[in-house]
């Protein structure tokens, strides 16, 4: 062979093999670059698909031992880091065993660690882990974007009782604005709710109060009564029947004069009438279905006489679905949503009518949201608050498949106060995707 052409295949090999070696030691080196790779918001942005790429993680745990997972894990070539969505590991003490981003944290506890908005986010990871893993929001360091925090959204599972693992979402929407959540607008509307519902309930208890003292003197019976009754009905726009109640329960009179087949009905054995009647203080209902199948809010007051003694009680009850829609037109054409609740946790009123009906802590939508039942139990012992949850994007039919929703998940800032009618509770939120 020509000398020349041997040394020119030499020479091509020599550079060939330099160009591998070069490679491989960038390949090995600790810096934390990123893959070069579509986001992982546009390739996994939904409940199912985040989770199942979580799912798939730990059944390679499973299948191929902690050791093996573990440096997968760690490998920012591996298959389990996906730009920057990647899987880390924590076990239950706290201590950091995958971060391919972060190698040199690996061994270091986060258990107490908080991010910047004071959120433990790692200890909250450890318990949704153990109780059959879940989804969680927390802000955090996006490796893609200079390290700088963003919000992120994450599912966690346990593998094999002595670690967790997970991947998370980072939302476009808080690398722009870092830190804490600006509740202001959100406030502000809630405020608004707030106003037209101490209004409309303050005039429920007016018009009920003028009627029981004008009824005092009439009795419950009568033509004069029948314009009390016929007076306070036309008072509330909402308004389906009232009734005048003797003090045994049975019904003495009612209006609008369609309903006079009720009349003499005995309804002493419902719960707010017994209790109206025999605390001789006004009552406002839970949610109750008529009938007709409506839903219905009844606010009852006790009648006395000249002499103070029970006489029986008046009541009117309620449409409550525009009775909601009214309070709640501050969210009209914007962004925000509204949801209204019992005390017992069931909703009275949502964006989602198909949410109404549900009780909120034990809804199994709500399931593989852990944030939401945390921040509901806290709602329920606070009387007002804030706070951030990880939950479904508006439920929307997709329009070549009416049967089907899209499931991306989404951050939300939520806020919420107490308002009350004799003494029983509604629980006000106004929540915003952030």
């Amino acid at each position: 062979m020509d000398k020349k052409l041997l040394s020119l295949i030499f020479a091509l090999f020599f550079c060939c093999l330099l160009s591998s070696v070069i490679a491989a030691g960038i390949g090995n080196a600790s810096v934390s670059t990123v893959n070069e790779a579509t986001p992982s918001y546009n390739i996994i942005n939904n409940k199912t698909g985040l989770k199942n790429f979580v799912l798939q993680a730990r059944d390679f745990a499973l299948a191929n031992g902690k050791e093996k997972a573990l440096a997968t894990f760690n490998d920012r070539d591996g298959p389990f880091v996906k730009g920057d969505l990647y899987i880390f590991a924590v076990d239950y003490e706290g201590y950091s065993l995958a971060l391919p981003y972060e190698l040199g944290n690996i061994g270091s506890n986060r258990l107490l660690t908080m991010d910047r908005n004071g959120f433990r986010y790692a200890l909250e990871g450890r318990d949704i882990a153990r109780n059959g893993g879940g989804f969680q929001s927390y802000m955090y360091e996006n490796p893609k974007n200079n390290f700088q925090p963003a919000q992120k959204i994450s599912y966690v599972t346990d593998v094999d009782g002595s670690y967790f693992i997970g991947a998370g979402i980072y939302s476009n929407a808080s690398v722009v604005k870092p830190g804490m959540i600006d509740y202001f607008d959100i406030e502000g509307v809630l405020e608004k709710v707030m106003t037209n519902a101490t209004s409309e309930l303050n005039t429920v208890d007016t018009t009920l109060k003028q009627a029981a003292e004008s009824l005092s003197s009439t009795g419950l019976t009568g033509p004069e009564a029948e314009i009390i009754e016929k007076k306070l009905c036309k008072s509330n726009p909402y308004s389906i029947n009232c009734i005048a109640i003797a003090t045994n329960g049975t019904i003495m009179s009612v209006q609008p004069s369609d309903y006079s087949s009720i009349i003499g009905k005995n309804i002493l054995k419902e719960e707010d009438v017994e209790k109206m009647l025999t605390t001789e203080r006004p009552r406002m209902s839970n949610n109750i279905q008529t009938i007709e199948g409506i839903s219905a809010i009844t606010f009852l007051y006790p009648v006395l006489d000249k002499n103070g003694n029970l006489i029986g009680g008046i009541s009117i009850l309620i449409r409550q679905e525009p009775f909601f829609t009214d309070i709640t037109d501050a969210i009209n054409s914007t962004d925000f949503q509204a949801t209204i609740t019992q005390k017992d946790g069931k909703i009275i009123y949502d964006g989602d009518p198909d949410q109404v009906g549900k009780y909120s802590l034990s809804d199994p939508l709500f399931r593989d949201f852990p944030s939401i039942i945390r921040l509901l139990k806290q709602a329920y012992n606070e009387k007002q608050g804030t706070g951030t949850y990880t939950f479904l994007k508006e439920a929307t039919p997709d329009p070549k498949n009416p049967k089907t929703v899209k499931e991306d998940i989404v951050d939300k800032a939520i806020v919420w106060n107490t308002t009350d009618l004799y003494g029983n509770e509604w629980k006000v939120f106004i929540n915003k995707v952030i």
